[in-house]
């Protein structure tokens, strides 16, 4: 269950678009990406912290504030009013930014009851004010389960990024600056026995927005294997990989996902990868199949799309991010369940070989 969890936090992933000169595999990576740490809240007083976000409905958030870091009632208010549905910031004796998130109190049955969604949106906002290389910590409130909280926190900070750096002198390095991510529950008790699982999440969550951020130029059929390869590569005692590339997906049976990519430059693959728990006295036996589609890119084939239908379909290619990315999750849980990855990777694509509309 802790796997299909992440798996579905992961694939619930969305694209972000920036910028940066540190090349990993296919796809690039910020120079100075934001670190991401999930435990127990650290000593304020003697961290090199640079501000401190609080998150929850105005109810729990006003007692955070009042509670955990001793804030007269009438300034809390004052925040609170001045907020409304967003965030406001006070300093503390000590000079440290602290600033207060109010979540929506009524949240609709399809929405996560802590609106993630407007969690991700404010909490990256206050963190952006924030000096390079600095600390920053990020109380939740109300969590129940820290999971979902990882990976919303996970999608404000994107690790791909197509940043210039024009105009800075050749030597200059900017340190990543790091979140430290805290869960509180409704009593205000740190939730910290799923730091593992809040990690896994995160990781996943990264991994499927960066591939969801390359441009389709990066993300070739070819780069994306080379992802899946890297991810074997991290667990080699209990993951292994297979592919079927071009004309030996037609010869063995897989006529659809050849057709769509034989045009391009980069043959369609189907590639499967699969893990095996290491204990052999598993408690389950179950087998857990993900499926992701992986169309790096969309043009329509000869049933060409408009030019508005057409940008953006370098996202076709989500479903195949989400489902690497909660594999991933799964194996860095070792959870007990068989898990078989299948990606279907292709790229649609105009050229003397295309599959015509009348092949069938």
């Amino acid at each position: 269950s802790m796997m299909l969890t992440c798996a579905l936090l992961v694939s619930r992933s969305s694209s972000f678009a920036l910028r940066s000169t540190h090349v990993h595999a296919s796809t690039v990576l910020q120079a100075a990406a934001t670190k991401l740490s999930f435990k127990a809240l650290p000593d304020i007083d003697s961290s090199n912290s640079h501000a401190t976000v609080l998150v929850a409905k105005k109810k729990l958030l006003k007692q955070m504030a009042k509670d955990l870091y001793s804030l007269d009632e009438a300034v809390v208010d004052a925040m609170l009013d001045s907020a409304g549905s967003s965030s406001a910031t006070t300093f503390l004796p000590n000079g440290m930014p602290l600033s207060l998130c109010t979540l929506p109190d009524k949240v609709s049955r399809n929405n996560h009851p802590l609106s993630v969604h407007k969690m991700i949106s404010m909490v990256q906002s206050c963190v952006a004010k924030s000096k390079q290389g600095t600390t920053t910590v990020v109380q939740v409130g109300g969590v129940q389960h820290p999971a979902p909280i990882a990976a919303a926190i996970a999608k404000a900070f994107p690790l791909y990024s197509q940043k210039t750096t024009i105009g800075k002198k050749e030597n200059q390095t900017n340190a990543p600056s790091t979140v430290i991510l805290s869960c509180l529950d409704d009593n205000l008790t740190v939730i910290d026995s799923t730091t593992a699982a809040s990690t896994a999440a995160a990781e996943g969550v990264r991994l499927a927005c960066r591939l969801m951020d390359a441009t389709p130029e990066e993300l070739t059929t070819d780069a994306f294997a080379d992802e899946c390869r890297q991810v074997a590569a991290r667990f080699p005692d209990c993951v292994t990989m297979t592919e079927i590339v071009g004309t030996d997906l037609q010869e063995q049976g897989y006529g659809g996902l050849y057709g769509v990519g034989k045009a391009a430059e980069c043959p369609p693959r189907l590639v499967v990868l699969e893990y095996e728990p290491p204990s052999s006295s598993s408690g389950s036996q179950e087998t857990v199949a993900l499926v992701g589609k992986g169309i790096v890119y969309d043009t329509g084939g000869l049933s060409l799309k408009s030019k508005d239908g057409m940008p953006g379909m370098k996202h076709d290619m989500g479903g195949a991010a989400g489902m690497l990315g909660g594999f991933l999750a799964a194996v860095s849980l070792q959870v007990d369940r068989k898990v078989k990855l299948v990606l279907c990777l292709a790229e649609n694509a105009i050229g003397p070989t295309a599959f015509r509309n009348d092949d069938i």
